[in-house]
């Protein structure tokens, strides 16, 4: 239909976002108040970070050497 296949694939995805981002809100809205109270001490949260932390350096490192920012005009 009038060639408009990148309105077709913004749609789809569009419409994925919305159901996607629906079952999130149910499974928040219907979450049992006991299940919170499970694991009030997670001492993980620093290997957590560390981890994340590295990963972000080292792919900013690989993208900003391997990047050739010259622009032709």
């Amino acid at each position: 239909l009038l060639n408009a296949d990148y309105l077709a694939a913004v749609q789809l995805l569009i419409y994925t976002a919305a159901v996607s981002l629906m079952v999130v809100f149910a499974v928040m809205l219907t979450l049992r108040g006991d299940i919170c109270d499970s694991n009030p001490e997670n001492r993980s949260w620093l290997m957590g970070a560390l981890i994340s932390g590295s990963v972000f350096v080292i792919m900013a490192l690989v993208i900003l050497s391997n990047a050739d920012w010259r622009v032709l005009a």
